[in-house]
């Protein structure tokens, strides 16, 4: 009886030290969160209006080009989700027909390279608002906006095959 006594009470002690490091982690003071999550995350938009100082009228050509863009990248992603589903689909075979591969593998470039294009695109618009003044803080805008487009490999990164 001894020994299931000094196990329980080894138990609870290391259960107290569990809950205890949970909650020192949880209520840690100046605690910062990723800039990824929060109320606090700054959004490209705000970048973009804010690095090229755009006046009110650029503002709003501006969220027109934002629309558009987020509509055809929404419909791409798709694109490129079912592509990439087809692709990997074709394991389910034992051994798939090599043309069925390279197909679905042109299918896959043809959606990303379509995603990338309005990406492009995208930004010859926001580009084309700026007056001679603001072009040299476009050539910065890029690089600021790296963390929200796949991690500094340019816009639209961040499209590899699914995570295993």
């Amino acid at each position: 009886m001894k020994k299931q006594h000094l196990f329980l009470i080894l138990i609870m002690a290391l259960l107290l030290l569990n809950l205890g490091t949970l909650a020192y982690l949880w209520q840690r003071p100046g605690e910062t969160r990723p800039r990824h999550q929060g109320p606090d995350r700054q959004r490209p938009e705000d970048i973009i209006i804010s690095r090229l100082a755009l006046d009110a009228a650029q503002q709003e050509q501006l969220w027109e080009s934002i629309e558009k863009h987020r509509d055809l990248c929404h419909r791409y992603r798709a694109d490129i989700k079912a592509a990439r589903a087809a692709y990997f689909g074709l394991l389910s075979a034992p051994e798939p027909d090599s043309a069925a591969i390279l197909s679905a593998e042109k299918d896959l470039s043809r959606a990303k390279t379509l995603l990338e294009r309005a990406n492009f695109i995208h930004f010859q618009e926001i580009r084309a608002l700026c007056r001679p003044e603001q072009l040299p803080a476009f050539e910065g805008l890029l690089e600021a906006l790296q963390p929200f487009f796949g991690g500094g490999r340019g816009p639209g990164a961040g499209h590899g095959p699914p995570p295993f």
